[in-house]
């Protein structure tokens, strides 16, 4: 075999691997925009962060909303990862603000019945004396339930009845505050489901 031959087959080789690995990333980022449409936390919203009277409002994308946001790491609202009763998973990070709000706005988030939330404090800040954390879940500007993360160790589930919405389009704002923030490093998921 000579050398031209050779290159051929291995340039060939190189194209065919190349195209495989185009549709292979192109099936997961569609797997991923499919994921996306039902699990908030891969999602973008619009965070409004309300401390001492003042309101700001930043746009979430990559993960976080931008660190310029803050003056320390605890106040960047992002994708994490926390441990909960000795168990790992991924989640909004969401630490709540003193005499404010954090709250997160998901546009035209297509619904089915339910959005199943699951919540949970790090392990490490829990002593169990300290305050709750709450997150107000409203549809459409309709608030529909406060889910209360009480100071204990777990990942603990709630499931939020939206069949009024079901097959539409809608807002779904996310309002995350505390009467004691210290050590509050609250972390959540949900997923629209049937």
């Amino acid at each position: 075999m000579d050398n031209k031959n050779l290159i051929l087959i291995v340039s060939l080789v190189v194209v065919v691997f190349l195209a495989g690995g185009f549709v292979l990333m192109q099936n997961q980022k569609m797997a991923g925009m499919q994921e996306k449409s039902g699990r908030l936390i891969l999602d973008n919203p619009i965070v409004e962060i309300t401390e001492g009277g003042q309101t700001s409002s930043y746009q979430y994308s990559n993960g976080s909303i931008s660190a310029d946001c803050c003056t320390e790491d605890w106040q960047v609202v992002r994708l994490f990862a926390i441990t909960a009763a000795g168990q790992v998973k991924p989640c909004m990070f969401t630490h709540p603000r003193a005499d404010g709000i954090v709250a997160l706005t998901y546009k035209n988030i297509k619904l089915k019945k339910t959005i199943s939330f699951t919540t949970a404090i790090a392990d490490a800040v829990v002593t169990g004396n300290n305050a709750s954390v709450y997150m107000d879940v409203y549809v459409n500007n309709t608030l529909l339930q406060r889910i209360t993360q009480t100071d204990a160790k777990g990942w603990f589930a709630t499931d939020i009845k939206t069949d009024q919405y079901e097959n539409k389009l809608a807002d779904v704002k996310l309002v995350v505050s505390s009467d004691n923030v210290a050590s509050r490093w609250f972390c959540w998921d949900a997923q629209t489901v049937e």
